[in-house]
């Protein structure tokens, strides 16, 4: 029981470690991590592997052949089905992603002071319009927004940096779903094709049938209509 315990908790911990990317434009470098838990793993700028030892080339295997399988068909429905499921997982990824950490520094600056000052004011509404868009679409933890103006300073210098993070519990829960909706819009498409196969082999004909339980009306060519009971009503 002791070993099932310790299983339980480690994949509780797994489902809830927090995974993601931490990144940005950082004075004129572009930076990104890898996050996994505690740990961050840097992506870019790329540290310089060292020499080793040159590895053999391996011959290719060749490689087995696949039998072809069945895909679906992609018509207009299917396409639109399928960006609806999209976006109904990109809407939940969405709501689920955290900004644990959030920086904007901007040093405003120019060759004449003026300009220098209305770059200010124009980052000063363009970060305001921003914040209030980021703040509405994502769940922001903590923020770090700096603007200032130099008018020694001959260029503008800034950095946009961001830390985003989703646990792995919610990453399978919204792929969960996201295959469930995709299964279900193929076994409708599979139900609709199957239809569609029985009226192209009965040759378009339609069944008419009526309340009294007589299915089959065959035109006699006089005027009349002969039911499989037998009886033949003339129109005339």
């Amino acid at each position: 029981m002791t070993a099932l315990y310790i299983i339980l908790v480690v994949i509780v911990l797994i489902l809830l470690m927090p995974v993601g990317v931490d990144g940005g434009y950082d004075f004129g470098d572009v930076r990104l991590k890898i996050v996994a838990g505690p740990a961050k793993i840097q992506f870019l700028p790329k540290k310089e592997k060292k020499k080793g030892k040159e590895k053999k080339e391996k011959a290719p295997k060749a490689k087995k052949e696949k039998k072809p399988k069945a895909k679906p068909q992609m018509d207009f429905a299917f396409i639109t089905e399928l960006v609806r499921l999209g976006l109904r997982a990109l809407n939940r990824f969405r709501k689920k992603l955290n900004i644990d950490h959030l920086q904007i520094w901007y040093l405003a600056a120019a060759d004449d002071p003026c300009d220098a000052a209305m770059a200010y004011g124009k980052a000063s509404a363009a970060v305001s319009l921003l914040r209030d868009i980021i703040y509405n679409a994502f769940n922001v933890k903590d923020e770090d927004i700096r603007l200032r103006v130099d008018f020694t300073e001959e260029k503008p210098q800034f950095s946009v940096m961001a830390q985003l993070t989703i646990r792995i519990g919610q990453i399978l829960f919204i792929a969960l779903c996201a295959g469930i909706g995709f299964l279900q819009i193929i076994l409708k498409q599979r139900k609709q094709n199957k239809l569609k196969a029985e009226r192209i082999d009965k040759n378009g004909e339609a069944s008419y049938r009526r309340n009294d339980g007589d299915h089959n009306v065959q035109d006699k060519g006089n005027g009349g209509c002969e039911h499989s009971s037998g009886h033949t009503h003339n129109n005339a």
